[in-house]
């Protein structure tokens, strides 16, 4: 696992100077691990994805693991993050960081419609349109933290359909099976 205390500075050693930009994942099971990796990455850009319920039983609550997790990004100078989540969205208005939002039903940065086929991102100022090649729930909510992203670094949508286009589910990635006996 790279997410880890010991997999985040293997990622991060590997790092060169022709490198423009090194993408981490850093996980935690408990409280005050978040602060090293914190210091191993130091992101200038977070991405929040989700609090799922892996390493619950490190934490006092739900909450608890949003505060830590959230530890990541104290020095970072961009958040994006899906404002749905009506605790995580409270966690994060406690940073003193620029918040990049993105929503199904709250007041966001931007503001997501989807179809069966095509996903649509409303902007202050502009809608943006991309086709979907995957279906599943978690699929489509990580690809719209990268067009968030994308957005943000100033890529032009038609580029980022293009690199949309290259996607293919991971086989067997959040895939649930039915066993025997229940």
């Amino acid at each position: 696992s790279y997410n880890s205390q010991l997999g985040v500075p293997l990622s991060v050693w590997q790092m060169q100077s022709y490198h423009q930009l090194g993408i981490f994942e850093a996980g935690i099971s408990r409280p005050n691990e978040m602060h090293v990796l914190a210091d191993v990455i130091q992101p200038i850009i977070g991405l929040l994805t989700n609090i799922g319920t892996a390493h619950d039983e490190g934490f006092e609550s739900r909450a608890h693991k949003t505060s830590e997790k959230l530890n990541l990004f104290t020095k970072a100078k961009t958040l994006v993050y899906c404002v749905d989540d009506g605790q995580v969205n409270e966690a994060v208005a406690k940073l003193n960081v620029k918040k990049i939002s993105w929503g199904f039903f709250a007041d966001a940065t931007y503001r997501v419609s989807l179809n069966a086929s095509e996903i649509f991102l409303h902007s202050t100022h502009k809608q943006y349109s991309f086709m979907l090649p995957v279906a599943d729930k978690a699929s489509i909510e990580n690809l719209i933290h990268c067009m968030v992203i994308m957005l943000e670094l100033g890529l032009q949508p038609e580029i980022i359909q293009q690199r949309i286009n290259f996607l293919r589910a991971v086989p067997m990635r959040l895939e649930l099976k039915q066993g025997l006996n229940n």
